[in-house]
Parts: C-alpha cells; sequence; structure tokens
C-alpha cells in the first residue's frame, strides 16, 4: 500500500509520463526543417524553439519563437503580419502534422491548430507575397493567414542607392531613407518606383512583358534595364563614370555625378504639405450707395476668403438699383490652412 504522504508525488509522476508518452506520440516521424533555406514545411516536420521558414524571395518569415508565439514577420521591416498568438509559453513548438494539420504544442497539450486534419501529406509554405498557406498534395488551399502584400517586399539589407556597378535582379529593390518610397525591379520586367501608402505606381520604365529582365546601373553612369544581353530602357547618362541612382525622401528617382549633379529625374517628386497661418478677409460690406438719386443701401456678405476681396456695383438697367456693392471685405483674422509646395 502506498503511503498517503508519497500520493502527490505519484500523481505528479503519472501526469508527467502521460506528457511524455503523448509528446512521444507527436514528434514520432517529425524532423527538423532545415528552415534557414527552406520556405516549406512538409508532413511530420517541426519548428522548435527560433527555427524559421523564410520566403524564396527573402522578404517574409515564419518563426517560432522562444517565448512560445508562431509569428509571420515581413523582413524588410519586421512588421508583424501574422501570429498564432501563443506567447507565453516558452518551449512551445510547431509541427506540420502528418495528417496535415498545423499544432503549437507545449507538453504535449495543443496550444494552436489551424483546424486542417483528415488532409495526409499537406504542406506549408510561406509564399513570397506573403501569404501563409497550407496545401493537400492536390495544390488545394486549406488554410491562409490572408495576409497577402498589396507590393514586393523591399530587399535587405535596405538602402537608398545603387551605386556604379550594382545590380537590382527580379524582385530586388532600393527604398527611400523615410520607406516611403520602393523602387523595385519586378518579376515581370518593369522597373517601377511605387508611393508606399497607397501602393500607387509613380514612374516606370516601360518594360513589362519581359520576365528575367534586370538593372544595372552602369559604371558609365547609365542605367539599363537588360534581357539577356538585349537592352530594353536605359537613361542616356552615359560618359558619367562614377554616377549613382538615389531613391530620395520626397518621391524623386535621380542619378547623381560623383558631385550631385542630377543627370536624370523621375519628376516624380511629391509635394511637401504643412500647416500654416493665413490672413482671411470677409464679413458684411455697408457703405450705403446711392444711385441716380434713388436710395438703395448696399448690403453684401462676403464669404471668407485668403485674399483680399473687392465687390464690384452691379446695376439693374430696369429698376436702376444696385444688385451688387462696392467695397473691400475687412480682414477677419487668421485661419490655418494646408499648404503644399
Amino acid at each position: 500500500m502506498l503511503d498517503t504522504h508519497l500520493r502527490p508525488r505519484a500523481t505528479f509522476l503519472r501526469r508527467l509520463g502521460r506528457m511524455i508518452a503523448s509528446l512521444s506520440l507527436v514528434l514520432a516521424g517529425a524532423t527538423h526543417a532545415n528552415a534557414q533555406t527552406m520556405d516549406t514545411l512538409g508532413a511530420n516536420e517541426a519548428l522548435m524553439p527560433n527555427e524559421f521558414i523564410t520566403s524564396l524571395n527573402g522578404g517574409y518569415q515564419l518563426i517560432m519563437q522562444g517565448d512560445g508565439n508562431l509569428v509571420l514577420y515581413r523582413t524588410a521591416d519586421m512588421q508583424p503580419l501574422w501570429n498564432t498568438r501563443t506567447a507565453g509559453n516558452p518551449g512551445a513548438f510547431a509541427v506540420m502534422q502528418g495528417d496535415g494539420n498545423l499544432v503549437v504544442y507545449l507538453d504535449g497539450r495543443p496550444l494552436f491548430n489551424t483546424r486542417t486534419q483528415g488532409n495526409p501529406g499537406a504542406r506549408l509554405v510561406m509564399q513570397t507575397d506573403g501569404n501563409l498557406v497550407i496545401y493537400s498534395p492536390s495544390n488545394r488551399p486549406l488554410f491562409a493567414s490572408r495576409t497577402v502584400q498589396k507590393l514586393p517586399p523591399p530587399t535587405m539589407p535596405a538602402t537608398d542607392t545603387l551605386g556604379p556597378n550594382e545590380v537590382l535582379m527580379p524582385n530586388e529593390s532600393i527604398t527611400s531613407k523615410t520607406g516611403e518610397f520602393l523602387f523595385i525591379m519586378q518579376g515581370d520586367g518593369n522597373l517601377v518606383l511605387y508611393r508606399l501608402d497607397d501602393a500607387r505606381p509613380l514612374w516606370n520604365s516601360r518594360t513589362a512583358g519581359n520576365p528575367g529582365a534586370f538593372a544595372i546601373m552602369q559604371g558609365d553612369g547609365n542605367l539599363v534595364v537588360y534581357l539577356g544581353n538585349r537592352p530594353l530602357f536605359n537613361t542616356r547618362t552615359q560618359d558619367n563614370p562614377g554616377a549613382r541612382l538615389v531613391m530620395q525622401s520626397d518621391g524623386n528617382l535621380v542619378i547623381l555625378t560623383p558631385d550631385d549633379r542630377v543627370l536624370f529625374a523621375s519628376g516624380t517628386r511629391q509635394p511637401v504639405c504643412m500647416i500654416e497661418e493665413r490672413p482671411a478677409f470677409g464679413g458684411r460690406v455697408e457703405d450705403g450707395i446711392r444711385a441716380f438719386n434713388f436710395p438703395n443701401t448696399c448690403r453684401a456678405f462676403v464669404p471668407l476668403q485668403l485674399q483680399p476681396i473687392f465687390v464690384s456695383p452691379i446695376l439693374n438697367p430696369f429698376s436702376l438699383n444696385i444688385d451688387a456693392c462696392v467695397g473691400v471685405a475687412s480682414f477677419a483674422g487668421f485661419v490655418e490652412v494646408e499648404v503644399c509646395r
């Protein structure tokens, strides 16, 4: 008969045994993903703490954090796009189970799952568009994080300059120092400048339809888009050795000589807006003008204007009355207005 003072310990040991057995079942056949070189977590592959998978373009990363949270990041600015909300569980790990379910476990206890069981052989893919998707063996999507991004991500390390003989390969980019503008060599062969807050294209090389094309800031100062050895676009800035391409924070893409002389500009400088105080004029004008001896007191209300306004007289030829007033709207104080230059 077990001594009563040993019962709590026995209960703990039984629970521990059950947890170990459960964990063993989960990890049976599971392998570690070679996450640093992969965008896919296959059947029975696991992400242990601080392991990750990365999209093929390097723009997005799914990491099993040491705090127990499985998080999808945009690598350019480490912005989290999706997570399993399992932080506070250090030691937790994620496994793409053989039954098609992605599960986060801590000590054999499931903390999160995608409810995609019943699909043996399914795989998890970190896509280049920022979406995390579980696909069946027949490529049917079973789960998605719904984090598709409007634009391809900036490449790392972030820079605003393309120096002599530096190249932008497909889906590589430079960004303005403020992070507001992206200049990217798209996979379709088009070299495009985007304003990031609304994904609006401001300039492009008109070379779409040429997948595999790349851009090079040649040593002679000319920016050229090539497909193989065939030039598709150039800025005609050759004979300027040492020139560089800069994605400026004002939205203008420029090629500068070593002494900062502008050789080329995209003409996409964005207006800088600020609030300024401006004098305002307006109110009532009452000048008591009389026409042809007919008494006709003039009253007019002038809406608030930013410029001094002169009100001219207009005579009605049938009544000989004045329909409008002569006068200058008075100063009405200062107002705040947005001024863009």
